[in-house]
């Protein structure tokens, strides 16, 4: 059986479970659609709470590319990177 999990749940299951060696990560399902109003309205919650691009993307099932132009377009300003 594999599963198809982001990165938290991952990190449960990896603790629960002792082996993730089944699990595949997938990101960017959503790479190329239309932004939902709630897609939307996650990238700006995300972003006034701090999170980084990578997190908010994996979230999203985005690429880290969509998620910095979707903002740029919006008018939101990402948290700096350190």
């Amino acid at each position: 059986m594999r599963f198809v999990i982001g990165t938290i749940a991952l990190l449960v299951l990896g603790s629960i479970v002792g082996s993730v060696e089944n699990v595949v990560f997938v990101t960017g399902r959503n790479t190329g659609k239309k932004w939902s109003k709630m897609d939307l309205f996650d990238l700006r919650h995300a972003i006034e709470r701090g999170y980084k691009v990578p997190e908010i993307a994996t979230f999203l099932m985005r690429t880290e590319i969509e998620v910095r132009r979707k903002a740029l377009e919006l008018g939101l300003k990402l948290p700096a990177v350190r």
